[in-house]
């Protein structure tokens, strides 16, 4: 369990940042046009990847590549109606994820998991894909071309294989920063699928709850990086 006694004065800052732009963000999404939404969400993630510098994030150089990747994604969503912009904006994304994936590959043994956890695993997996699919195969008529349907499905391949790997990390120590870890993947992820449902399938109401997850996921990649590494491994890895 994560002690609140570590919460510091720069944890204080980052709450006071995620409260004022969800209130912002929330107003703009409701209140002003799609442009305004994705400038609001541009100039969000510009904030927090400035507080990510200021924690001293750039220690940690993939996760400095990755959160980059995602702010540049955002530059170029501001045109994501444009056939080269969209797939920028996921090809740089794919990018970003793939950045975090190999951050921490390396901390994730293969031993011998407790078999239950190798099902709870294993239906979520299966989960994620039937899901990815249903989505893809409802909106597979209104992509552009076949590049960009084949950039889509890598896009959905890739968020389920950073969330499984983020698991995994997590499972492996769970506590502090694996968990920061897990929930700054898992909530990127559910953002993701969010914008894309709400996008292509004009569900405007979904960009309330994709963008609050959005910026606790910025928060998150905060506190990972502000966070002492992790030490003990998880009791559900059997030795």
């Amino acid at each position: 369990m994560i002690k609140l006694k570590s919460l510091n004065k720069k944890s204080g800052l980052l709450v006071i940042v995620l409260l004022l732009a969800l209130v912002i963000n929330i107003y703009i999404i409701n209140f002003y046009t799609l442009f305004e939404s994705r400038l609001s969400r541009l100039l969000t993630v510009l904030v927090f990847f400035i507080i990510f510098l200021y924690y001293k994030g750039y220690k940690e150089i993939w996760v400095l590549m990755a959160l980059s990747c995602f702010l540049i994604s955002n530059f170029f969503m501001m045109d994501y109606e444009h056939p080269i912009c969209n797939k920028l904006t996921s090809l740089i994304s794919i990018s970003g994820y793939w950045f975090l994936i190999y951050h921490v590959i390396k901390k994730v043994e293969i031993g011998k998991f407790n078999y239950r956890l190798i099902i709870i695993y294993m239906l979520l997996i299966i989960i994620n894909f039937y899901g990815w699919y249903l989505i893809f195969d409802s909106i597979y008529y209104l992509l552009d071309d076949d590049f960009q349907k084949l950039i889509i499905f890598a896009y959905g391949t890739t968020i389920i294989t950073a969330c499984v790997v983020a698991a995994n990390y997590n499972y492996k120590y769970g506590l502090g920063r694996s968990i920061y870890f897990a929930f700054f993947v898992f909530a990127f992820a559910i953002s993701d699928f969010c914008a894309v449902l709400a996008y292509y399938f004009k569900f405007d109401m979904l960009y309330n709850l994709d963008r609050p997850i959005y910026l606790f996921a910025l928060c998150f990649i905060v506190l990972y990086v502000s966070t002492k590494p992790d030490t003990n491994k998880n009791y559900w890895i059997e030795e």
